[in-house]
């Protein structure tokens, strides 16, 4: 703790690196069932997502005393999503539905979170990368970065 101490104040070096690589793994403790439907008119059934998600990410830090400070990190997740949670498929409430003219009373008795979901029910791969670079000035507090 002390030499990092002497060597912030005093800025003794010429450049300090370090990095760092993170994998995460995402499982959800509950998978809800949603009660979906094609149409008004078509049967319900439920569905259970998986919403697993891999993540992995890689960060760079060089300090140099006299040119400031570098971050440099690239990042990456794949989800296992579904047009439920992409908002593909229209909510409605168990009185709407009935409303509108649905035709699976039967089964709409036993949903319980009083809102069903009609569209077409997917499961798809979502796939995201990012990187950002930050740069501090030497001596400096403020910083620019980029995200893309």
């Amino acid at each position: 703790m002390l030499q990092a101490e002497a060597l912030t104040h005093t800025n003794n070096f010429k450049r300090i690196s370090t990095g760092w690589t993170s994998v995460t793994v995402y499982v959800p403790l509950a998978f809800p069932a949603y009660t979906t439907a094609q149409s008004i008119t078509a049967p319900f059934s439920e569905k259970h997502p998986y919403p697993l998600a891999l993540m992995l990410s890689h960060t760079r830090l060089w300090e140099s005393a006299k040119a400031g400070r570098l971050f440099f990190s690239l990042g990456g997740i794949l989800l296992f999503n579904n047009s439920k949670l992409s908002y593909g498929l229209e909510k409605i409430s168990v009185n709407d539905y009935k409303n509108l003219g649905g035709t699976d009373t039967i089964r709409l008795a036993f949903v319980k979170n009083e809102r069903v979901y009609i569209g077409d029910y997917k499961t798809f791969l979502d796939a995201r990368f990012d990187a950002r670079v930050v740069y501090f000035p030497a001596s400096s507090h403020i910083g620019i970065s980029f995200l893309l």
